[in-house]
């Protein structure tokens, strides 16, 4: 009889051990669920596009570096182009490949850019005469001037602009731009 005694607060002393073990909010599994929700909202951290204004640099390490140096509304029209847009707005950027690797070299053209005006309507590229294309940009060279024109349907004091650039290995990079119209 007394090792039944015995044996049964034995058990029942192993069990009240085990569940103050379980129920403490300091232990690992705390700890894990903790670090989870950090890492759950680092990643959303880096989802969320940073916005970068004219003169601001975006850098992709170990890829390339791109600057939008202006974005002008300009009152010159081409006589032949069919499109009546409320504004036209030139753009000027530079672009430096620093180790961006893909089917060819670096090359920002305005097929990879998407520009949005303040009524939300995407615009559409307007062919005026442009003094300085994109080129192919080797690693280690720079693309400095570089300009193209787009139509905007809405009357706007600033646009926003998402550049995507995709790499060989088809990562995609992207950022966000919101231009001040001059």
């Amino acid at each position: 009889m007394k090792k039944r005694i015995l044996a049964a607060l034995l058990i029942l002393t192993m069990c009240l051990g085990l569940s103050a073990c379980g129920s403490s909010s300091s232990g690992p599994e705390d700890s894990n669920a903790d670090k989870k929700e950090e890492d759950s909202s680092k990643e959303k951290e880096k989802e969320a596009p940073e916005e970068y204004s004219v003169g601001d640099t975006w850098t992709v390490d170990g890829k390339f570096s791109f600057t939008f140096t202006s974005a002008a509304l300009t009152d010159d029209r081409n006589q032949f182009e069919e499109s009546t847009p409320a504004q036209v707005v030139l753009l000027t950027y530079d672009y430096e490949n620093i180790g961006f690797e893909g089917f060819m070299d670096l090359y920002f053209s305005d097929n990879e850019f998407t520009v949005i005006d303040e009524g939300g309507e995407v615009a559409s590229t307007y062919p005026l005469s442009i003094s300085n294309y994109p080129q192919e940009t080797p690693v280690g060279a720079k693309c400095t001037g570089v300009q193209a024109a787009y139509g905007l349907k809405t009357e706007s004091s600033s646009i926003t602009i998402t550049v995507t650039q995709t790499d060989s290995k088809l990562k995609e990079e992207k950022a966000v731009f919101k231009l001040a119209l001059q």
